[in-house]
């Protein structure tokens, strides 16, 4: 004995903007099939078929529409071009290639640790050293 649920959830979902990290609603519009089959050993839900006992008589829901809610989601969530916190979006500076290259370089000589590590210490190196010059004073 088998029963399939089809399941459609629709609204919206209220989660942090990964560009400025303010609220931001994100649209859900899922359509899916639940199998539900029953079965003599207690088996684990695996993502496609939820197992019952013979005698249950409540199919709990809640994990199926919490993965397929998060599943759903964008990779990217973000608020629509122009709505997002202009005094966050501020603090952002665009790295050239160029200047990419340059951060690189240093991270080389400077015998930082290896790998990301080093080009972020570099990063972080050349952001100081242009909020010093901006400031005008030689400090950080």
């Amino acid at each position: 004995t088998m029963l399939t649920a089809d399941v459609r959830i629709t609204g919206h979902v209220v989660v942090p903007c990964d560009r400025c990290l303010e609220d931001c609603r994100i649209p859900i519009d899922f359509e899916g099939r639940l199998l539900v089959k029953f079965s003599d050993e207690p088996r684990e839900y695996d993502g496609e078929v939820l197992w019952l006992l013979p005698g249950e008589d409540e199919v709990d829901l809640s994990q199926y529409i919490y993965e397929s809610i998060v599943l759903s989601l964008p990779y990217q969530r973000v608020h629509p071009e122009g709505e997002c916190d202009p005094e966050m979006l501020k603090r952002f500076r665009i790295v050239s290639d160029e200047e990419f290259s340059a951060i690189e370089n240093r991270a080389e000589e400077h015998g930082v640790p290896e790998g990301e590590w080093a080009k972020l210490a570099a990063l972080r190196e050349q952001m100081e050293a242009d909020e010093a010059a901006e400031n005008g004073d030689g400090t950080e």
